[in-house]
């Protein structure tokens, strides 16, 4: 949660806060935002993995940022409780960042078998490690167990608005800005984009990942803009098969697809106009229509008369009586 923004000032290994704007904090650097955490344990040297306990003199680093603690790898400073426990002897715990040096300023001190607690706020590592070391004095060379709470951190933000981080948005991602920390939120994988081509067999959809890639769409077919040939996707391949021979088209002049995917007038003779007589018979030669003519003087019944002329008259044969 973001509580509020505070000046810090850093003073030895301390960071002091006062409210931003106070003059006694005129020389401090850029106002840090704390952003409460849920508490959390960073650190329990009793426990498996995380000790053993500490030995005087002997620093042990620890890295904040990145963890179970969801503490960012913006923050400069966490805001814990430091518990002592367990003490060989008397001494102190100090805290300072973990590229740098003892601050030889204490943050908690006990005695011998003491169990004891403090808060404080402390400088993270400013090598973007996010790491911070705790450092133990005991007296006699002993050992105390240290257990560390996190609290909360102080960052200075990089992002107000999603529009103040770095990046584009798009379909497949839009920035966001969380807690000061600029992000991407991302579309489901296999979410359409607003730009597509249309006929080319895919479909551009997110990745998932802010991503664009094109999937294999073959409902999206491809239009050649030829009445004999057919517009399919093979495999998210355009292609053009030509259609069935007799298929209907109205191109080029034709009436009838050849199958090899052209337009013609015909493909035999009974698909041309008109009708066969004695005297003449339609013909389908390299796909055009025609008529053949009888021979002048060849009997006929057809249309009262009794020999054919051997000519057209108005695209008709004429008879003769």
């Amino acid at each position: 949660m973001h509580v509020k923004r505070v000046a810090v000032l850093s003073v030895g290994g301390l960071l002091l806060i006062g409210a931003a704007g106070d003059l006694a904090w005129a020389q401090a650097p850029p106002p840090f935002d704390f952003f409460s955490v849920s508490p959390c344990r960073l650190l329990d040297t009793r426990l498996a993995g995380q000790g053993p306990a500490l030995a005087s003199g002997v620093p042990r680093l620890v890295t904040v940022t990145g963890g179970s603690c969801g503490i960012p790898a913006i923050a400069g400073a966490i805001a814990v409780n430091i518990t002592a426990v367990g003490s060989t002897g008397a001494g102190n715990l100090r805290l300072y960042p973990g590229d740098g040096t003892d601050s030889q300023t204490s943050a908690i001190n006990f005695v011998a078998g003491q169990t004891r607690a403090n808060n404080g706020v402390f400088p993270l590592a400013g090598n973007g490690t996010g790491t911070l070391t705790i450092l133990a004095t005991v007296t006699g060379g002993g050992t105390v167990h240290a257990v560390l709470d996190v609290t909360g951190y102080f960052a200075v933000p990089p992002c107000v608005t999603p529009a103040s981080c770095p990046g584009v948005d798009t379909d497949c991602q839009t920035r966001t800005c969380i807690n000061g920390v600029c992000g991407f939120s991302f579309q489901p994988a296999g979410t359409p984009t607003s730009s597509q081509i249309p006929g080319d067999c895919h479909r551009n959809e997110c990745d998932g990942a802010g991503g664009i890639h094109p999937a294999v769409d073959n409902a999206d077919l491809p239009n050649d803009g030829q009445q004999c040939t057919d517009d399919v996707c093979i495999a998210g391949t355009p292609s053009h098969p030509p259609s069935p021979a007799g298929t209907a088209c109205s191109q080029d002049g034709g009436v009838l697809c050849d199958g090899q995917g052209a337009c013609v007038q015909c493909l035999v003779p009974s698909d041309c106009p008109g009708v066969d007589s004695t005297c003449q018979t339609r013909t389908c030669n390299a796909n055009l229509c025609g008529v053949n003519l009888a021979p002048a003087g060849t009997p006929c019944t057809e249309n009262g008369g009794t020999y054919c002329d051997g000519s057209r008259a108005s695209g008709r044969p004429r008879w003769r009586r």
